[in-house]
């Protein structure tokens, strides 16, 4: 059985939210392994140092990125959360809280290797954001985590 079409509406978000470059049908695939989710205010996203089990995709709403207990950066539409910590195998180097209420796209980690299989051009719309799984080399200097939005 096919997938049914995702509508009009919902290949703008995805169009918005990083897969610009992907075609019609490439956002038709990406959105069967994706499940849009409300994530209320002040909710827990991701826990520092526990491992990643899925990744997600800000729609809409913002997010506070946390590194041991201090407020480093904040991520919006098009940002991706937990991605490359999920793609490798490793844990969760932030902790991300809801700011404001969000409108997210999450992807289980056998969804996620599936997204990549069926359209592989996904890998580098998650390259051009800065995904949350900072390591030493994503650090400045100062201790300040640069994150460039995904648009």
């Amino acid at each position: 059985m096919r997938s049914p079409r995702p509508s009009t509406q919902r290949l703008d978000t995805l169009r918005r939210i990083g897969f610009a470059g992907c075609t019609k049908r490439e956002m038709t695939a990406a959105n069967r392994f994706m499940t849009s989710l409300f994530v209320g205010s002040g909710q827990c996203l991701t826990d520092e140092g526990v491992r990643a089990r899925q990744c997600m995709i800000i729609e809409s709403g913002t997010v506070s990125v946390q590194r041991g207990g201090n407020d480093i950066d904040l991520l919006g539409p098009g940002d991706w959360i937990d991605g490359d910590a999920l793609l490798s195998d490793q844990v969760s180097t932030a902790t991300t809280v809801a700011l404001t209420d969000l409108m997210i796209s999450a992807m289980t980690w056998q969804e996620f290797a599936s997204l990549m299989v069926a359209v592989p051009s996904v890998v580098h719309a998650m390259q051009r954001s800065v995904v949350v799984h900072f390591d030493g080399a994503a650090s400045r200097p100062d201790g300040v985590v640069a994150v460039a939005s995904g648009s």
